[in-house]
């Protein structure tokens, strides 16, 4: 069994359909000095035409955020590459990258995930995430019988992952602006 709960938010494994896995770039994604974090997996919305973290439950999920490169203007205006947003009122330009195709699956941690939640829905939990590796803290929470943010398709298949306790599993958007 996967010996921790250390949710990494969603990573993207594969296509539905067996296409190719790309992001989408947003210029100006996020507003310029926006002082809340998001991070690496980080389901995001649209909010006034900018990308914020989405919240568990919300319907309108435009995709998973992917990284970011801005302009700060605190180092001299040097161009900043990094897998996490990390909020800073003096960046500017930000350039955003979304996984916004609703077709790819992902993998993501769960800290309790039976067997019975397989093709069962479930919504997200959690938020933040780790300052130092840029991941999301986002997490699979527990099964719901009424349509939730993704679908639960199966264990992620990795040598010491069964069901139950702090299983990955893979899942597909149930609720995406796109589907």
């Amino acid at each position: 069994m996967v010996a921790t709960f250390q949710p990494f938010g969603l990573r993207p494994v594969r296509h539905h359909s067996g296409g190719e896995i790309r992001t989408q770039g947003f210029e100006n994604g996020i507003a310029d000095g926006t002082v809340t974090q998001i991070y690496m997996g980080q389901p995001v919305k649209w909010a006034s035409g900018y990308l914020t973290a989405a919240a568990p439950g919300d319907t309108n999920i435009a995709g998973v955020f992917a990284g970011c490169q801005y302009f700060d203007s605190s180092r001299d205006h040097a161009v900043q590459f990094q897998p996490a947003y990390i909020g800073s009122a003096t960046t500017k330009n930000i350039l955003v990258h979304v996984h916004t195709d609703p077709w790819i699956i992902y993998q993501i941690q769960g800290a309790t995930t039976p067997l019975t939640m397989r093709g069962q829905f479930a919504d997200f939990t959690g938020s933040g995430g780790n300052a130092i590796t840029g991941d999301s803290a986002v997490a699979i929470g527990t099964a719901s019988g009424t349509k939730a943010n993704f679908r639960i398709i199966d264990r992620f298949d990795i040598p010491e992952n069964p069901w139950g306790t702090n299983t990955i599993v893979e899942v597909i958007f149930a609720e995406h602006l796109d589907k």
